[in-house]
């Protein structure tokens, strides 16, 4: 995987503090497509944010036999919001996606250590959900182990919308759109009625 900054200063600085001190855990919300033709529709599903340094990425756990995997290896674009209720700024994104999942031997040590950060009991979810219906049958599991379903999405943005509210006035509100060139991060302020484009 291909290391690019994540945003551009201060705004990635303020994302990643708001991301460390989010509780109980970095809840946000994600968009996958599901369906075709004229079926097709938009599933959104909160999630547990999580940075990975390496990648200077925000990435995702989930199981390799959820609809959403299945969704995103169709479709491997996704849109998604985290809001900082601590600074009330909005951090919405769009943009392509990496799987990483246990066939795939390189991922193996990020997949080990993202599965750490998992909590137990999505963990003993994920285990018992492989035994029962990939396994057909009960054995003996240690949630500490990697789950051979578990997967872990990485998100690729390449356009942000970041949306700074003043709560006591809100037309001092402060928005900009940053947009990934294919060589460096491009910030541009925006109105608060409507970006510079449909975003």
């Amino acid at each position: 995987m291909s290391v690019r900054p994540l945003l551009p200063e201060p705004h990635r600085a303020a994302l990643l503090g708001a991301m460390q001190t989010a509780v109980p855990r970095c809840y946000g919300q994600v968009a996958t497509i599901a369906g075709a033709g004229d079926a097709a529709a938009p599933r959104v599903r909160t999630i547990t944010l999580h940075h990975v340094e390496e990648l200077d990425a925000i990435a995702f756990s989930t199981s390799t036999c959820s609809a959403k995997w299945a969704e995103l290896r169709a479709r491997p674009r996704l849109a998604g919001v985290f809001f900082d209720l601590q600074r009330f700024v909005q951090y919405r994104w769009e943009g392509g996606v990496e799987l990483a999942e246990a066939s795939s031997p390189e991922y193996g040590e990020l997949l080990r250590r993202m599965w750490r950060r998992v909590s137990p009991g999505v963990r003993w979810f994920t285990w018992d959900d492989y035994c029962r219906n990939v396994l057909r049958g009960a054995v003996d599991f240690d949630v500490d182990e990697s789950c051979p379903i578990e997967g872990l999405v990485v998100c690729r943005p390449e356009k942000w919308d970041v949306l700074e509210f003043d709560v006591e006035d809100y037309g001092r509100s402060r928005r900009t759109v940053i947009t990934w060139t294919g060589a460096a991060w491009q910030g541009v302020a925006a109105p608060l009625q409507r970006a510079l484009e449909p975003f």
